[in-house]
């Protein structure tokens, strides 16, 4: 993880019920950047460094996101 921040109020009216949440920007082995909400880390473990991996989450049949959780040397997906 690249860097992050945690949002106190939705970024969107989607997000309301969401908040608090942590956006993380990820920097990919491919060299590029990429920002998403963070599942599944305790306040205690955000750090800049922290290896995480992609999750995909159906939101709709028509609508999915990714979203990154701690990797815990867990292979990428």
């Amino acid at each position: 993880m690249y860097s992050f921040t945690t949002q106190y109020r939705p970024g969107a009216p989607g997000f309301a019920d969401e908040v608090p949440y942590t956006l993380a920007l990820v920097e990919l082995d491919e060299g590029f950047r990429v920002l998403a909400d963070l599942r599944d880390c305790p306040d205690e473990d955000l750090a800049v460094g922290l290896p995480v991996r992609a999750i995909f989450d159906e939101v709709s049949p028509n609508f999915t996101l990714p979203r990154f959780v701690p990797s815990n040397g867990e292979a990428a997906t």
